[in-house]
């Protein structure tokens, strides 16, 4: 198959991978457009968004190599995969603070956790996260958004 590009990728997700990079890549020129990247990668359920997009075409330097070859689509898959189940894990976190297991969690008893357990934000660095999440009315705020918001910005 190929390469250590592959690593840390199941075997049936990597042959997953494969299959859909040579099924989109019609032309047999061992490159996916953009456009065939996006697709690839919504068939293995990773749907990117268009800022996702972008950052993967500047990253593989897509629009001047002419594509994406095997390796580097592998490897951007295993990122995702990694992205995936990274936050699974935090949201898995956050699900115990969920008492009423309706997705949100109150805004104070956050701070305080995060403020004084594990890697500790300092009160500035709490306030200036939770600035980018909506907060309800009751101080209840949604923690998968606050889970992509942590994983975009790789805290």
């Amino acid at each position: 198959m190929a390469s250590a590009a592959a690593a840390g990728l199941s075997e049936i997700v990597q042959k997953q991978s494969v299959e859909a990079f040579k099924l989109l890549d019609r032309g047999s020129t061992g490159m996916l457009t953009a456009y065939q990247i996006a697709v690839a990668m919504r068939s293995l359920g990773h749907d990117l968004a268009d800022e996702e997009l972008d950052e993967v075409i500047q990253e593989y330097d897509v629009h001047v190599r002419g594509g994406i070859n095997l390796d580097d689509f592998l490897s951007l898959v295993a990122k995702k995969e990694e992205n995936t189940a990274e936050y699974e894990k935090l949201v898995h976190a956050f699900q115990v603070l969920d008492k009423d297991g309706n997705g949100f969690v109150s805004k104070e008893r956050l701070k305080e956790l995060m403020t004084t357990v594990g890697d500790k934000y300092t009160e500035g660095e709490f306030d200036e996260l939770i600035s980018e999440v909506k907060i309800s009315s009751d101080g209840m705020l949604d923690y998968r958004e606050l889970v992509h918001l942590l994983l975009r910005r790789g805290d």
